[in-house]
């Protein structure tokens, strides 16, 4: 995937002031960003959104691994021509965003890393279940990804909608990466890990070791949010990711 067309990705963009890219979890899409666009635009930022590729509109085939998704990103942020942005991800997305941060530095003046963690193993039935494409692999997700049930729906519904095949290629890509702990050495920007308090799919001790790895690295830990944070606690995370981007 390396050199990808920056051409082919979707983005939403929205809002004036310093760039903010936002980067989707597994399976998801922009959709997901919608009320932190709203937010982020009432004070004074732009944000941009990408479907990465093979998800939501964008075109390729999804990235089989977190440095291809680096790699594509990359190269969309230098086409860009738009100066340093600040780069956010989530999940899966702050896998890639701290990818993008260590190998095209020169484009990234802030990083926001949500729902991460230095190891995201994957369960081998969650795996198996989206591989299969079995609604079983939503419905897993969106449990395991809430401390509230009451938005378990609405997840599920979101991620039922998501591209055939995006969500395994995501979960596949976090499972078999290893490096973010080596990745983080290489980071020099302004970081914030934005964490869940009761995460349940990436604890949030397991983003201890990125946060001693990157130097300036801050960490906010939102008590009571399970890892889906921007739709649990959507005003704390962004009021959080401001003070940094």
């Amino acid at each position: 995937m390396s050199g990808a067309d920056p051409d082919a990705l979707f983005v939403s963009d929205v809002g004036q002031g310093p760039p903010v890219v936002l980067l989707h979890g597994a399976g998801l899409d922009h959709a997901m960003w919608s009320g932190v666009q709203a937010e982020m635009a009432f004070a004074g930022r732009r944000t941009l959104a990408l479907d990465l590729p093979g998800n939501g509109r964008s075109g390729l085939s999804p990235p089989r691994t977190i440095e291809d998704a680096a790699e594509t990103v990359g190269v969309w942020l230098r086409a860009a021509d738009m100066g340093p942005a600040a780069v956010v991800g989530f999940s899966m997305g702050a896998l890639v965003a701290l990818n993008v941060a260590a190998t095209f530095p020169d484009h990234v003046r802030a990083l926001g890393l949500a729902g991460v963690a230095a190891r995201m193993p994957v369960h081998p039935k969650l795996l198996a279940a989206a591989k299969a494409q079995d609604a079983s692999a939503f419905q897993m997700v969106a449990t395991w990804g809430h401390a509230r049930k009451g938005l378990v729906s609405e997840s599920v519904q979101a991620l039922s909608t998501g591209r055939p095949g995006a969500l395994y290629a995501g979960l596949e890509a976090c499972n078999a990466y290893g490096d973010a702990q080596q990745a983080a050495s290489r980071v020099r920007c302004p970081t914030l890990l934005l964490l869940g308090g009761s995460d349940r799919m990436t604890p949030a001790d397991g983003a201890t070791p990125l946060a001693q790895a990157i130097p300036s690295a801050r960490t906010t830990v939102i008590a009571g949010s399970g890892h889906m944070i921007f739709a649990e606690e959507p005003k704390a995370a962004v009021a959080a990711l401001l003070a940094v981007v």
